[in-house]
């Protein structure tokens, strides 16, 4: 499992899940470090020796895991919150942060600065949620922000497309609009960006008939 940008596995803590679970981390980012590149290197903790492995990952942790799937072998891939192609990224990151790249300017002081003004639409709408969100936000450097952000705006989907992709999105995401997901395999409604956590049960469920699933 790898959690969302800047965050770490504490927004999967909620999940109760019937299997074995390995929490991939985010490692700092060499410059201009090609997302291809990184995420071999997050793979290299990945244990194969038992055969394929299903990779799930939240929001930006689900477009490195389509990316790691490449690279190991992998049974299926869950994504959650996350997004399968560039079309289903939102005009602010498709197009508008390429022609005015604000992300540069970004960095552990402004996203904890600024998150009172947009937490709450993505979802970090209680104590606990807020919490995840800060307390992961001071484990990492400032440059990890500015790259990470920078690899969501500039990512292609490209390939892979032998392995299964699940895709469980929610209709009250903010940050990958709904309304421009194609065909998500589970619809969460009343889901937000961090449905993870708040609507964990509803997630473990889909989850745990997942792995069974890949175990028939």
């Amino acid at each position: 499992m790898l959690s969302g940008l800047g965050l770490d596995p504490a927004i999967f803590s909620a999940l109760t899940l019937e299997t074995e679970v390995h929490h991939l981390h985010w490692l700092t980012p060499s410059r201009k470090e090609k997302l291809a590149d990184y995420a071999a290197r997050i793979a290299a903790n990945i244990d194969t020796s038992r055969g394929k492995v299903i990779l799930i990952g939240h929001s930006f942790g689900g477009i490195t895991m389509q990316e790691i799937a490449k690279i190991v072998p992998t049974k299926k891939v869950i994504i959650i919150s996350s997004i399968k192609h560039q079309q289903e990224k939102p005009a602010t990151l498709s197009f508008w942060l390429k022609l005015f790249p604000v992300y540069k300017l970004g960095g552990k002081k402004v996203i904890l600065n600024s998150f009172k003004g947009w937490g709450a639409k993505h979802g970090y709408d209680t104590p606990a949620t807020q919490a995840i969100f800060r307390n992961a936000v001071q484990q990492h450097d400032n440059y990890y922000f500015k790259w990470a952000t920078q690899q969501v705006c500039k990512w292609k989907k490209t390939g892979n497309e032998t392995v299964p992709l699940i895709h469980i999105h929610g209709t009250k995401d903010k940050t990958f609009p709904y309304r421009k997901i194609e065909s998500p395999t589970y619809t969460i409604d009343g889901g937000t960006h961090v449905m993870v956590y708040n609507k964990a049960a509803e997630i473990s469920k889909i989850i745990n008939q997942e792995i069974l699933d890949s175990s028939k």
